[in-house]
């Protein structure tokens, strides 16, 4: 894809602000696209000083257009004159109602008055004449300078490879002199080894396709590729979803088989393109709110909710079981199912740090997080529990006290999976849950693969297989809370008058009767920390890593506690000397295979 058709959001956006016709809407989008991509600013910047370069021009009244039909094309005018147009391949001016006319047509001066039929021609004087052969030059001026941004980035003008061994092909805006390869794409046809001036050797595998930056950037679009690294220099290596630095070691990458295959050097850094929850409370800071760190989702802190310090940073909440102990984090802006910042369809992961004081008696609940107690079958939530009678459980059969995570999967309708506490099969039981210490508690849906999971202190310990593909629905005006949530008798299931919904595709609704419990019976006892909700199932590894993160003071991120919002970027360092594949619909790092 050549640079201009990447970035062509950007364009038009920034055509837009140039030409002061942007809605606040269009300058906020587009703010949003380069906050976090550094090429697309790179590419922003280029293309906004082609464009005060081209305002020159104004003053010599020459209109000059970038168009792109089916090939692109450059278009020069006189300004109010028809258009005439300029094939890029042979570099000529082309008429605009026959561009596949070869002769290029004779453009008038829009200095010169054309002579009236009849009427005697007027000497051309100097002056005129000096203004003309000046706007003929400023227009080849300006066309150098377009096509020379258009065809490379500044800072990779200069670069130079060596082509060592093998056989490669040009790709987009790729050159070969001899042996030196400049900055562009190549193919490689044959096994390859390719020097860069700065000593470090890169080696590619038959048929990977990879785009040189600079002496420190590269690209790998498919294929395989190792770095042959040098001391004190690091190599940015780049993929579709990862970002890798080899900070003067060996590193490896390969993208031929469904999972992509990580070998790292000895202090290998990782920025993952998708790594940030939706929202997360770390509950830090001493706003009257719980403030949502990534999102918009500000939490109002009720009555029975009061801060004490966390064991991540300086805050957390003390829920002390009454009416009114919890965090109401609003809808999201969710109005229907399926919109708001809570909606998810193809995965969900919510993880906190608990340290609860759940009584475990029979119809209690214990509420971490729920979403849409008034859309009732559409909710989500995870929560202790200790019912009975169920018949929406996956898998199923009779729990007492257990952790609980239900979803509404389309195609099988409300489910919730069971962890027991009941310290079988290496579960913990409830009283070493009730330890006095913090343990970190993560649920996950990943629709690519159908894997529900319940995860205590980095550990899968409940899981049910879904059909792979099926998605969730979620979402909508109610109200999500962390602590509590208000009972309502159209979804209450943990006691006084419900329903069951049944798991087909069809979504019909039965009575159920049980004991009338108070409305406090879905409050939290306990302390809640670091709370964070995502769009996507966290992988095996990372969930293991956030837990690891914990346990050596940082926030789930290994970054430093803080009262500030995440940053778009991170490096989080790789295992050292080890074989990572990589879960394919985040690119997050999913297991390990070996490591010495």
């Amino acid at each position: 894809m050549k640079r201009s058709e990447q970035y062509q959001e950007i364009r038009t956006l920034t055509d837009a602000v140039i030409d002061k016709q942007a809605t606040d809407a269009e300058v906020n989008r587009l703010k949003q696209l380069l906050a976090s991509d550094k090429n697309a600013q790179d590419f922003y910047f280029d293309y906004v000083g082609v464009h005060t370069r081209l305002k020159d021009s104004a003053a010599q009244n020459i209109e000059f257009v970038y168009r792109r039909l089916t090939e692109e094309e450059f278009i020069m005018r006189p300004a109010g004159h028809s258009e005439q147009k300029m094939d890029n391949k042979q570099g000529r001016i082309l008429p605009a109602d026959n561009i596949s006319d070869v002769e290029p047509p004779f453009i008038e001066s829009p200095f010169i008055e054309p002579p009236i039929k009849g009427s005697p021609s007027k000497p051309i004087s100097i002056s005129t004449l000096m203004k003309w052969l000046t706007a003929i030059l400023l227009f080849f001026g300006i066309l150098w300078a377009f096509i020379s941004w258009f065809t490379h980035d500044s800072a990779s003008q200069h670069f130079r490879a060596l082509l060592f061994s093998g056989v490669v092909t040009t790709g987009e805006f790729g050159q070969i002199n001899g042996n030196e390869l400049l900055a562009g794409e190549y193919h490689i046809k044959q096994k390859s080894s390719i020097g860069f001036l700065t000593g470090e050797t890169i080696n590619l595998a038959e048929d990977s396709v990879i785009t040189l930056f600079s002496n420190d950037k590269v690209e790998l679009k498919q294929g395989a590729i190792s770095i042959i690294s040098v001391p004190n220099n690091s190599i940015e290596l780049r993929t579709a979803h990862i970002t890798l630095h080899s900070n003067g070691d060996s590193l490896s990458v390969d993208l031929r088989n469904s999972q992509t295959t990580i070998k790292s050097g000895k202090q290998t850094l990782f920025s993952p393109d998708r790594w940030r929850p939706k929202h997360y409370w770390s509950f830090d800071g001493k706003s009257d709110r719980a403030i949502d760190f990534v999102g918009n989702a500000d939490g109002v802190v009720y009555s029975g909710a009061s801060r004490v310090r966390g064991l991540v940073g300086d805050g957390a909440f003390l829920f002390d079981n009454s009416d009114d102990t919890r965090l109401n984090l609003g809808s999201g802006g969710g109005s229907a199912l399926g919109t708001g910042s809570f909606s998810v369809t193809d995965g969900v992961t919510i993880e906190a740090l608990v340290k609860p004081l759940y009584s475990g008696r029979k119809w209690e609940s214990d509420h971490i997080f729920r979403k849409g107690q008034t859309d009732g079958q559409f909710r989500i939530l995870l929560s202790f529990q200790n019912d009975e009678g169920k018949n929406y459980l996956r898998p199923e059969g009779q729990f007492k006290q257990s952790l609980s995570f239900g979803l509404f999967i389309l195609g099988h309708g409300y489910h919730e999976l069971k962890l027991p506490l009941d310290g079988l099969s290496g579960r913990p039981t409830l009283s070493e849950i009730k330890d006095g210490k913090y343990h970190h508690v993560v649920a996950s849906y990943n629709a690519v693969t159908g894997v529900k999971a319940i995860y205590i202190d980095g550990k899968k310990m409940a899981f049910y297989q879904y059909p792979p593909g099926s998605k969730m629905l979620s979402g909508g005006s109610g109200q999500a809370n962390i602590g509590n949530s208000p009972t309502y008798p159209q979804d209450q299931h943990h006691g006084k008058q419900g329903y069951n919904i049944e798991t087909s595709g069809e979504i019909s609704i039965e009575p159920l009767t049980r004991g009338v419990v108070d409305r406090h019976g879905a409050a939290f006892n306990g302390v809640i920390d670091e709370v964070a909700f995502y769009d996507f199932a966290l992988p095996d590894f990372m969930v293991q890593n956030h837990y690891e993160q914990i346990q050596q003071g940082y926030n789930y991120f290994g970054l430093t506690p803080n009262a500030k919002r995440l940053p778009q970027k991170i490096k989080l360092p790789l295992p050292a000397l080890a074989i990572i594949q990589l879960e394919p619909s985040t690119g997050l790092p999913n297991h390990i295979t070996s490591q010495k």
